[in-house]
């Protein structure tokens, strides 16, 4: 059995706050945001906007009128500032991964559920 410090507790309570603020995130992306990307035609000398995304293979793409033109642009703006943020919280899963094996890391959270749901202080060695 694994010997935890504060500082491994705090550590690997920060693991699963990474995972726990990805799924968060990711379900929020799914269900508010708009997937793709805006592309510009010229139409008859005249800028056409349509919003872009995959689905598999291939390219489906919409029209975007100008009254929804900034909406749309604000939320891939949104979208992209979160998928940013995922990649950094799944950097520092990463980095800790490295740090515990998976047997101490799913040990750790065993460990801490127990004691937070008994109300007990962490021991703080």
């Amino acid at each position: 059995m694994f010997e935890y410090s504060y500082l491994d507790i705090q550590i690997i309570d920060e693991y699963y706050r990474c995972k726990r603020s990805i799924q968060e995130k990711q379900d929020f992306i799914e269900r508010e945001l708009i997937k793709g990307y805006l592309s510009c035609k010229n139409i008859k000398n005249s800028p056409r906007y349509y919003l872009q995304w995959r689905e598999g293979s291939k390219i489906r793409s919409v029209y975007i009128s100008y009254k929804d033109l900034d909406n749309v642009k604000e939320l891939i703006r949104q979208r992209k500032e979160l998928e940013k943020e995922i990649r950094l919280l799944k950097a520092n899963i990463r980095k800790i991964e490295k740090l515990y094996s998976k047997e101490q890391l799913n040990e750790a959270r065993t460990k801490l559920t127990i004691s937070y749901k008994n109300g007990d202080e962490l021991d703080e060695r």
